[in-house]
Protein backbone atom coordinates (compact mmCIF):
# COMPACT_ATOMS: atom_id res chain seq x y z
CA UNK A 1 0.00 0.00 0.00
CA UNK A 2 2.60 2.48 1.00
CA UNK A 3 4.14 1.71 -2.58
CA UNK A 4 1.35 2.52 -4.49
CA UNK A 5 0.58 5.69 -2.49
CA UNK A 6 4.20 6.87 -3.27
CA UNK A 7 3.67 5.92 -6.82
CA UNK A 8 0.25 8.04 -6.68
CA UNK A 9 1.60 11.14 -5.02
CA UNK A 10 4.90 11.11 -7.11
CA UNK A 11 2.39 11.70 -10.37
CA UNK A 12 0.72 14.28 -8.40
CA UNK A 13 3.99 16.19 -7.63
CA UNK A 14 5.18 16.08 -11.53
CA UNK A 15 2.00 18.12 -12.58
CA UNK A 16 3.04 20.88 -9.71
CA UNK A 17 0.53 19.82 -7.02
CA UNK A 18 1.08 19.24 -2.94
CA UNK A 19 -1.77 17.10 -1.65
CA UNK A 20 -1.41 18.84 1.91
CA UNK A 21 -4.08 16.63 3.42
CA UNK A 22 -2.33 13.20 3.24
CA UNK A 23 -4.34 11.05 6.03
CA UNK A 24 -5.94 7.30 6.49
CA UNK A 25 -9.48 8.93 6.06
CA UNK A 26 -8.70 9.78 2.75
CA UNK A 27 -7.28 6.66 1.54
CA UNK A 28 -9.45 4.43 -0.57
CA UNK A 29 -8.68 1.11 -0.49
CA UNK A 30 -9.77 -1.81 -2.90
CA UNK A 31 -8.84 -4.75 -4.26
CA UNK A 32 -7.58 -5.78 -7.75
CA UNK A 33 -7.31 -9.78 -7.97
CA UNK A 34 -5.51 -10.65 -5.09
CA UNK A 35 -3.70 -7.79 -4.30
CA UNK A 36 -4.53 -4.56 -2.54
CA UNK A 37 -4.15 -1.61 -3.25
CA UNK A 38 -4.97 2.35 -2.33
CA UNK A 39 -5.37 5.59 -3.37
CA UNK A 40 -6.06 9.23 -2.32
CA UNK A 41 -9.08 11.55 -2.39
CA UNK A 42 -8.90 15.23 -2.91
CA UNK A 43 -7.94 17.27 -0.20
CA UNK A 44 -10.49 18.83 2.01
CA UNK A 45 -10.05 22.42 2.80
CA UNK A 46 -8.17 21.86 6.30
CA UNK A 47 -5.27 19.35 6.60
CA UNK A 48 -5.01 17.33 9.78
CA UNK A 49 -3.07 18.82 12.18
CA UNK A 50 -1.75 15.49 13.66
CA UNK A 51 -0.44 14.39 10.36
CA UNK A 52 1.44 17.88 9.42
CA UNK A 53 4.80 18.28 10.05
CA UNK A 54 6.73 20.92 12.17
CA UNK A 55 7.81 23.63 9.68
CA UNK A 56 3.87 23.44 8.60
CA UNK A 57 2.17 23.61 11.82
CA UNK A 58 5.28 26.75 12.86
CA UNK A 59 4.37 28.63 9.76
CA UNK A 60 7.17 28.28 7.83
CA UNK A 61 6.87 26.09 5.20
CA UNK A 62 6.64 26.93 1.58
CA UNK A 63 3.50 26.19 -0.28
CA UNK A 64 4.88 23.91 -3.17
CA UNK A 65 7.39 22.32 -0.37
CA UNK A 66 6.84 18.32 -1.74
CA UNK A 67 8.67 16.92 1.69
CA UNK A 68 5.59 18.16 3.26
CA UNK A 69 4.10 15.31 1.69
CA UNK A 70 6.42 12.99 2.54
CA UNK A 71 6.06 13.77 6.17
CA UNK A 72 2.46 13.42 6.21
CA UNK A 73 2.79 9.99 4.54
CA UNK A 74 5.13 8.43 6.70
CA UNK A 75 2.97 9.50 9.78
CA UNK A 76 -0.17 8.11 7.51
CA UNK A 77 1.68 4.57 7.59
CA UNK A 78 2.85 4.70 11.07
CA UNK A 79 -0.82 5.17 12.21
CA UNK A 80 -1.63 2.64 9.95
CA UNK A 81 1.09 -0.14 11.86
CA UNK A 82 0.44 1.38 14.89
CA UNK A 83 -3.48 0.85 14.20
CA UNK A 84 -3.51 4.03 15.92
CA UNK A 85 -2.56 7.68 16.20
CA UNK A 86 0.77 8.06 17.59
CA UNK A 87 0.09 11.52 18.76
CA UNK A 88 -2.85 10.40 20.36
CA UNK A 89 -3.76 11.71 23.81
CA UNK A 90 -1.36 14.59 23.18
CA UNK A 91 -2.12 18.45 23.36
CA UNK A 92 -1.23 20.35 20.21
CA UNK A 93 1.86 21.12 21.89
CA UNK A 94 2.88 17.70 23.22
CA UNK A 95 2.62 16.74 19.88
CA UNK A 96 4.62 19.69 18.14
CA UNK A 97 7.53 18.98 20.84
CA UNK A 98 7.01 15.19 19.55
CA UNK A 99 7.61 15.74 16.51
CA UNK A 100 10.61 18.21 16.81
CA UNK A 101 12.21 16.18 19.22
CA UNK A 102 11.79 13.04 16.79
CA UNK A 103 11.14 10.83 19.85
CA UNK A 104 7.55 8.96 18.16
CA UNK A 105 8.63 6.06 15.98
CA UNK A 106 8.54 3.08 17.82
CA UNK A 107 11.86 0.89 18.33
CA UNK A 108 9.97 -2.42 18.27
CA UNK A 109 9.16 -2.29 14.35
CA UNK A 110 11.68 -4.09 12.04
CA UNK A 111 15.46 -2.25 11.60
CA UNK A 112 14.47 -1.18 7.64
CA UNK A 113 10.80 0.34 8.97
CA UNK A 114 11.99 2.32 11.66
CA UNK A 115 14.94 3.77 9.19
CA UNK A 116 12.51 4.69 6.82
CA UNK A 117 10.21 6.18 8.51
CA UNK A 118 12.72 8.12 10.92
CA UNK A 119 14.08 9.80 7.47
CA UNK A 120 10.86 10.65 6.10
CA UNK A 121 9.81 12.44 9.33
CA UNK A 122 12.90 13.88 10.74
CA UNK A 123 12.07 17.49 12.08
CA UNK A 124 15.16 19.17 9.38
CA UNK A 125 13.51 18.85 5.46
CA UNK A 126 16.88 18.63 4.12
CA UNK A 127 17.41 15.49 5.89
CA UNK A 128 14.39 13.79 4.74
CA UNK A 129 13.45 12.07 1.66
CA UNK A 130 13.85 14.69 -1.04
CA UNK A 131 11.25 13.65 -3.11
CA UNK A 132 8.02 11.12 -2.73
CA UNK A 133 10.06 9.19 -5.79
CA UNK A 134 12.92 8.75 -2.98
CA UNK A 135 10.42 7.53 -0.61
CA UNK A 136 8.95 5.13 -2.85
CA UNK A 137 12.33 3.63 -3.83
CA UNK A 138 13.21 3.10 -0.51
CA UNK A 139 10.16 0.96 0.38
CA UNK A 140 10.75 -0.86 -2.69
CA UNK A 141 13.93 -1.93 -1.76
CA UNK A 142 13.67 -2.41 1.96
CA UNK A 143 16.67 -0.09 1.75
CA UNK A 144 17.37 3.55 3.37
CA UNK A 145 20.53 4.35 1.67
CA UNK A 146 21.81 6.86 4.99
CA UNK A 147 21.03 4.94 7.74
CA UNK A 148 19.51 7.13 10.48
CA UNK A 149 20.64 6.21 13.89
CA UNK A 150 19.66 8.34 17.91
CA UNK A 151 22.86 9.70 18.16
CA UNK A 152 23.26 11.77 14.54
CA UNK A 153 19.49 12.87 15.46
CA UNK A 154 20.31 13.87 18.99
CA UNK A 155 23.35 16.23 17.80
CA UNK A 156 21.32 17.91 15.12
CA UNK A 157 19.12 18.72 18.13
CA UNK A 158 21.60 19.97 20.15
CA UNK A 159 23.49 21.69 17.77
CA UNK A 160 19.97 23.93 16.63
CA UNK A 161 19.78 24.63 20.93
CA UNK A 162 23.42 25.77 20.38
CA UNK A 163 22.44 28.16 17.95
CA UNK A 164 19.80 29.78 19.69
CA UNK A 165 21.70 30.25 22.46
CA UNK A 166 24.17 31.70 20.53
CA UNK A 167 21.80 34.65 19.34
CA UNK A 168 21.26 35.34 22.79
CA UNK A 169 24.84 34.77 23.78
CA UNK A 170 24.51 32.29 25.84
CA UNK A 171 28.46 31.27 24.85
CA UNK A 172 28.85 29.35 27.70
CA UNK A 173 25.73 27.16 27.25
CA UNK A 174 26.24 26.39 23.74
CA UNK A 175 29.57 25.16 23.85
CA UNK A 176 28.17 22.33 26.11
CA UNK A 177 25.73 21.78 23.46
CA UNK A 178 28.36 21.69 21.22
CA UNK A 179 30.77 19.76 23.05
CA UNK A 180 27.58 17.18 23.52
CA UNK A 181 26.63 16.81 19.66
CA UNK A 182 30.28 16.13 18.58
CA UNK A 183 30.41 13.69 21.30
CA UNK A 184 27.60 12.07 20.23
CA UNK A 185 27.73 12.24 16.15
CA UNK A 186 31.57 13.54 15.45
CA UNK A 187 30.99 14.49 11.77
CA UNK A 188 27.46 16.01 12.63
CA UNK A 189 28.09 19.19 10.36
CA UNK A 190 25.59 21.47 11.79
CA UNK A 191 27.41 20.93 15.27
CA UNK A 192 30.85 21.64 13.70
CA UNK A 193 29.62 24.76 11.99
CA UNK A 194 27.85 25.61 14.93
CA UNK A 195 31.37 24.99 16.97
CA UNK A 196 32.76 27.65 14.47
CA UNK A 197 30.24 30.35 14.97
CA UNK A 198 31.34 30.11 18.78
CA UNK A 199 34.72 30.16 18.30
CA UNK A 200 34.20 33.55 16.66
CA UNK A 201 32.67 35.05 19.45
CA UNK A 202 35.96 35.05 21.38
CA UNK A 203 38.91 32.70 20.22
CA UNK A 204 41.24 33.64 17.14
CA UNK A 205 39.94 33.05 13.62
CA UNK A 206 42.14 29.91 12.53
CA UNK A 207 40.89 28.02 15.10
CA UNK A 208 36.97 28.67 13.71
CA UNK A 209 38.35 27.69 10.77
CA UNK A 210 39.53 24.80 11.37
CA UNK A 211 35.78 23.61 12.42
CA UNK A 212 34.74 25.15 8.78
CA UNK A 213 37.19 22.90 7.12
CA UNK A 214 35.90 19.86 8.85
CA UNK A 215 32.57 20.35 7.93
CA UNK A 216 33.32 21.34 4.38
CA UNK A 217 34.80 17.98 4.56
CA UNK A 218 32.10 15.81 5.64
CA UNK A 219 29.49 17.74 3.53
CA UNK A 220 30.69 19.68 0.58
CA UNK A 221 28.00 21.18 -0.97
CA UNK A 222 25.50 24.38 0.36
CA UNK A 223 28.95 25.07 2.37
CA UNK A 224 29.54 28.37 0.13
CA UNK A 225 27.70 30.64 1.91
CA UNK A 226 29.58 29.56 5.57
CA UNK A 227 32.71 29.92 3.68
CA UNK A 228 32.00 33.89 2.28
CA UNK A 229 30.62 34.80 5.30
CA UNK A 230 33.81 32.99 7.35
CA UNK A 231 36.09 35.02 4.69
CA UNK A 232 34.73 38.33 5.74
CA UNK A 233 35.83 38.08 8.85
CA UNK A 234 39.04 36.69 7.92
CA UNK A 235 41.68 39.16 9.28
CA UNK A 236 43.49 40.63 6.57
CA UNK A 237 47.45 40.60 7.28
CA UNK A 238 49.48 38.13 5.98
CA UNK A 239 51.19 36.70 9.17
CA UNK A 240 47.73 36.03 10.78
CA UNK A 241 46.79 34.29 8.19
CA UNK A 242 49.85 32.32 8.03
CA UNK A 243 49.55 31.11 11.62
CA UNK A 244 45.80 28.77 10.51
Amino acid sequence: MGQGLADTLYFVHQHGIVHHDIKPGNILSHLRGYSKSAILALPTATSEPSLSCAEMLLGEVDAGDVRVDVYALAITLLELLLNRNPFKGMSPVEALRAKIQHQFVPPDLDRWVQDLLSKATHPTPELRFQSMQEFREAIESKHVSYVFDRSRVQAHALAAKAEKLLARKHVTAAARCIHQALYACPDCVSALLRGRHHRLFHQPHCEAKQYFDQALSVEPQDQHSEGAWLALLEPATTPQRSRC
